[in-house]
């Protein structure tokens, strides 16, 4: 990649760490209201008499299939995210490795040029 083209490639890959913070965003409130959902169907339960039935039935319920996809679409979104940031950093430690080298070479032509 060429020197010119990092800013642009930084740029895009913060707008999508962005789009990926939305979506994180998104999955954790679909999962917080599938557990206010839990919690109130816990809570009016009359037939859960003591804390140990109303665990169970929340992690009966916390097992259940839309739950587990939430859960897992979750995790998914955060594991990209981390890519994606260990991506961004990698580029962004190139675009200054490559600026230094530009620099060391001008001021290298400078040194020369000062000789003559």
């Amino acid at each position: 990649m060429h020197l010119n083209e990092y800013p642009t490639q930084i740029a895009q890959h913060r707008t999508q760490l962005l789009e990926f913070a939305q979506k994180i965003c998104k999955a954790r409130s679909i999962i917080q209201l599938c557990d206010h959902h839990i919690d109130y169907a816990i809570a009016t339960d009359p037939s859960l008499k003591n804390d140990i039935q109303r665990k169970a039935v929340r992690f009966e319920m916390q097992s259940e299939e839309a739950y587990q996809t939430a859960a897992s679409a979750l995790q998914f979104l955060q594991d990209q995210q981390a890519q994606l940031e260990i991506f961004l950093e990698q580029i962004q430690s190139e675009f200054t490795v490559l600026k230094l080298e530009k620099r060391a070479a001008i001021a290298q032509l400078e040194a020369q040029a000062a000789q003559r």
